[in-house]
């Protein structure tokens, strides 16, 4: 579909407190996603997800996917304010919902809890929330 338009926001660089991966890795994996997307509708935004927050309106996307930070500050942070970014019906989505990252699970049902949000499901290891 020509309509739509696909976002891929990642900083793909070393940030204080992240260790994962090496300056290496990440900037292959930036090349491999600037690669496998250069196809599609796509804007590669080189941000953290906190940082693209300005560069959306409230209520302008169908469907976010989260997949940054799994430490539950962190988590809470990117769910409270992304999902303000979707509009009534949209989703928001994201991954590491599995019990090698509890914060992760443990964020995602507190805001649920927190928001009266009962729609929660549970995909393998990802989590939908609908708005």
């Amino acid at each position: 579909n020509s309509d739509l338009k696909l976002y891929a926001i990642d900083p793909w660089t070393r940030l204080d407190g992240f260790s994962d991966y090496g300056e290496g890795v990440l900037q292959r994996s930036f090349k491999h996603a600037t690669e496998r997307l250069s196809s599609y509708n796509c804007e590669i935004m080189r941000k953290t997800s906190m940082d693209a927050l300005e560069d959306f309106e409230d209520n302008s996307l169908d469907f976010v996917y989260l997949d940054a930070n799994h430490d539950f500050k962190n988590v809470v942070m990117d769910i409270c304010e992304w999902i303000k970014k979707v509009r009534v019906g949209g989703i928001l989505s994201g991954h590491d919902f599995t019990n090698s990252t509890p914060q992760v699970i443990k964020a995602v049902i507190d805001f649920c809890k927190n928001n009266r949000i009962n729609q929660i499901k549970n995909q393998d290891e990802d989590f939908w929330i609908l708005k």
